[in-house]
């Protein structure tokens, strides 16, 4: 198992980071009343997303204690055989050589299957979609009139992404050092392989996993101020 231990402080990031998932969790449950919620296709999970390191390091420490509630019900072969297959899965992301920093990618998401297997800790981007942020059209969700999709807006959802914005920095000051927005099977990574072997992956992959952005600069902001801009709009 990786040799990066959590401490007390990023414990309590990832506790205040629960709790803005948890306004996002009350968005998503009353969405899902409406006639254009998610039909759970999926397709919005073929991307390769990059996100901040906080979310990266609260995905690597749940993995960790899942694996430790394994092997506690149902023995350490059994809780090392699925680790493992996590980890494979993971490294399996820095071979598509079809990926660019955009989130095209030809393979899904590392934690697709049928369904999302971190749903209770997945990132805040896929909490947002379609509930704050427009859809693609790609998207096979009932539309409106216009085209569009209900998304929830206004001064609390900015206070909202804002908290969020607030925890990422007060994490980022405590790991300057790696306070980048990354590609996310590398970012996990980095808190479950030794050292060693992050080494030799960046001896094999191709360099452009590697390239972190030092701002919150992704996919779900650009998404966000877009979906801002036509509020404004309409």
């Amino acid at each position: 198992m990786g040799n990066v231990n959590f401490t007390i402080r990023d414990l309590s990031h990832f506790a205040m980071l629960d709790m803005t998932y948890n306004k996002m969790r009350h968005i998503q449950a009353n969405h899902d009343e409406l006639r254009t919620k998610c039909k759970g296709s999926g397709m919005c999970c073929q991307l390769g997303l990059q996100i901040p390191i906080l979310e990266c390091a609260n995905i690597a420490f749940h993995i960790k204690r899942e694996f430790y509630l394994r092997m506690e019900r149902y023995g350490i072969e059994e809780g090392e055989k699925w680790y493992q297959s996590i980890i494979d899965n993971l490294i399996s992301r820095m071979y598509d050589n079809d990926w660019s920093a955009d989130g095209h990618a030809s393979m899904p998401c590392v934690f697709y299957d049928n369904g999302c297997t971190v749903y209770e800790y997945r990132p805040y981007v896929c909490r947002a979609y379609g509930t704050i942020v427009t859809v693609d059209s790609f998207c096979p969700r009932e539309r409106l009139a216009n085209g569009g999709v209900d998304i929830f807006s206004g001064e609390a959802i900015k206070d909202m992404v804002n908290e969020f914005d607030s925890i990422v920095y007060q994490y980022n000051q405590d790991h300057q050092e790696e306070s980048f927005v990354v590609y996310m099977p590398l970012g996990i990574l980095k808190f479950l392989l030794p050292d060693e072997a992050m080494r030799k992956l960046a001896e094999e992959t191709d360099e452009k996993f590697w390239v972190g952005h030092p701002v919150y600069r992704t996919y779900f902001m650009e998404r966000y101020a877009d979906s801002q801009d036509a509020e404004k709009k309409s």
